[in-house]
C-alpha cells in the first residue's frame, strides 16, 4: 500500500493530498530515510511522523482494507 495512503487511510492526515506533502517535505521517514508519497509500505515497516513538532513512531502490524473502490450497483 501506498505512504500517503495509508497514513490517510489510519486517519494520521485529514486529507491524501496532506499525506503526500507531508511525505515529500521530509515528515515521513522508515529507518531514518525519507520516503517519497509512493513508497510501498509492508507489515513490519516501522515509520516515523514529525506532526506539528511531534514524532510519532508506529509500526505496520495489519494493512488496512482498500473499500474506495467498491461497485456499488
Amino acid at each position: 500500500m501506498r505512504a500517503d495512503l495509508l497514513l490517510w487511510s489510519l486517519r494520521y492526515f485529514k486529507s491524501r493530498n496532506i499525506a503526500s506533502q507531508a511525505c515529500k517535505s521530509g515528515k515521513i521517514k522508515i529507518l531514518g530515510k525519507s520516503i517519497k508519497p509512493s513508497k510501498e509500505i509492508f507489515i513490519g515497516d516501522k515509520i516515523s511522523i514529525n506532526k506539528n513538532n511531534i514524532l510519532k513512531d508506529i509500526t505496520v502490524l495489519k494493512l488496512p482494507r482498500n473499500d474506495s473502490k467498491k461497485n456499488i450497483i
